[in-house]
């Protein structure tokens, strides 16, 4: 058997008759012939045949089937000849409709402008779709023969739980909607499966006292770690974000900072204010960089020419806090604290100075981003 492009294979020729060589008189009985069987995906076996003139002699019939076993040799292996369709098979670069679902997904998901972190996560998500498809003999499937039940056979059988489905749906939704654009389907098969009813679960923050024990115990401990957890915490960024904030994007005199945000697939530039409470943490930290383009927190949190990746954040935390200290509490629970802080310290704030709804509306009108801006940055916010 010959294994030849596209999933296609054949089988050895045969030539008759099979005694052809020590044939020494020709006779109308004999049958002059090259054949082979032609195997390719969702085709039942096509018999590629081929037959010598009755009107060649003897001598010339046994060299014609050497040359028509050649000629079919090259046809099939070198020329990607497919005899059934009596066309020549191309390779398809790119997205079309022919290619197996689990490749049109990856590819969809390299084509799409996302984060390296919701990449992970999307990637882990298909990874148990992969696993599922196969378990369930649905990985052979052409994208455009697939449908809404197809996929929702893989996304229950890959569940571990009813949010892991909503979470597999909202994930490869918009993988989906990119072959949908590219023509490879018709219809993103998510968007008629229903979500299924889930317990959100209470997201687990600190109390004023707990993070108050916190402070003190990284001043004492982890005095490198002390400006990276004040800035971090009162950013409301996300980790990356901040990581990747250099010294050049920093304005101490405007008491704001740059971040490059990814929102809605597009990178885009956004200023951050620093608030009273966090200024001398970004001053002392600003103080260490030695180039404009130093990055605030590298190797150890201190400034560096590299940015500290997020991974290494997340592990640094568990080894070094949630461990020691017992406590089950991820670092990202900074931010919704701060945030919840935040809030508390706006109505504060608002009521303080006479606001009414008039007022407050108008932050959301004309110049809004240039006036939330300001008046953030006066918010004096009782961190602990």
């Amino acid at each position: 058997m010959k294994i030849l492009k596209f999933g296609c294979k054949r089988s050895d020729f045969i030539l008759s008759p099979r005694d052809h060589k020590s044939v020494k008189e020709d006779s109308k009985k004999l049958q002059w012939f090259v054949m082979c069987r032609f195997y390719e995906p969702d085709q039942k076996p096509f018999v590629f045949k081929k037959k010598i003139s009755a009107y060649l002699s003897l001598a010339e019939k046994k060299q014609a089937l050497k040359v028509v076993e050649n000629m079919m040799r090259e046809y099939l292996d070198e020329r990607d000849y497919n005899p059934r369709t009596q066309e020549y098979m191309v390779e398809l670069s790119g997205f079309h409709r022919e290619l197996p679902f689990l490749k049109a997904l990856d590819m969809a998901l390299e084509n799409r402008p996302i984060s390296n972190d919701y990449r992970k996560s999307v990637e882990s998500y298909l990874n148990k779709v992969k696993t599922s498809a196969k378990r369930l003999n649905l990985d052979y499937l052409k994208i455009y023969d697939v449908e809404l039940p197809h996929i929702k056979r893989i996304f229950t059988d890959a569940m571990k739980t009813n949010s892991d489905f909503n979470k597999m749906k909202k994930c490869l939704s918009p993988l989906f909607a990119e072959l949908v654009d590219e023509g490879c389907i018709k219809v993103n098969p998510c968007t008629g499966i229903k979500a299924k009813p889930h317990i959100t679960e209470v997201k687990k923050i600190f109390t004023p006292q707990e993070m108050a024990d916190l402070a003190e115990c990284i001043e004492i401990f982890y005095p490198n770690f002390v400006n990276y957890f004040h800035c971090f915490l009162m950013s409301g960024c996300r980790t990356p974000e901040i990581l990747k904030v250099q010294k050049k994007d920093v304005d101490l005199e405007k008491r704001e900072f740059t971040i490059l945000l990814l929102k809605g697939g597009m990178y885009r530039y956004e200023q951050r204010p620093i608030y009273p409470n966090a200024l001398k943490y970004w001053e002392n930290q600003l103080s260490k960089c030695k180039s404009d383009d130093d990055y605030l927190f590298g190797e150890n949190f201190l400034p560096n020419k590299n940015f500290k990746l997020r991974d290494s954040v997340y592990k640094w935390w568990k080894t070094n806090i949630m461990t020691p200290l017992n406590i089950d509490i991820t670092i990202y629970a900074l931010k919704h604290y701060f945030l919840d802080r935040l809030d508390e310290a706006n109505k504060n704030a608002s009521l303080s100075a006479g606001h009414r709804n008039r007022e407050i509306t108008a932050l959301y009108t004309i110049g809004k981003k240039k006036r939330e801006m300001e008046y953030l940055k006066e918010i004096e916010i009782d961190v602990y």
